[in-house]
């Protein structure tokens, strides 16, 4: 798995996500966002900034998707091994759990930005 990260218009509050998984099995597959950080003791809802979610497979043809929870977005595979998530986050609280971005600075709070495919986590790079 890997992940980009983009900011083309950072007056926006926009970060611009990409998720490439490549090996994975034919099927369905969980992209989750967590709901608490760590060293935070506070449930967040991460979820609520994310707009746009998109995803297709590696010949870059739209697949299916549906939301299943708070934090869930469930992805039809079929047989594609190899997929490609992309989704914005709003990145616009100055908390210290929370994502930032304008057009001085940004920040990137991980837990806030980057979903992980469950039971993938350790893959991730």
């Amino acid at each position: 798995m890997a992940f980009t990260v983009s900011m083309e218009k950072p007056e926006s509050h926009y970060l611009h996500v990409t998720l490439r998984c490549d090996g994975l099995k034919a099927g369905n597959h969980d992209f989750k966002m967590p709901a608490w950080t760590p060293g935070y003791y506070k449930i967040m809802d991460y979820a609520r900034n994310v707009v746009g979610f998109r995803a297709e497979d590696g010949a870059g043809n739209p697949l299916a998707w549906t939301k299943t929870s708070k934090g869930t977005w469930q992805v039809v595979g079929d047989d594609a091994t190899s997929l490609t998530v992309r989704y914005d986050v709003f990145a616009f609280d100055t908390s210290v759990a929370d994502s930032y971005l304008d057009d001085g600075h940004g920040y990137i709070s991980p837990t806030g930005v980057f979903m992980n495919v469950d039971r993938k986590k350790s893959r991730s790079r």
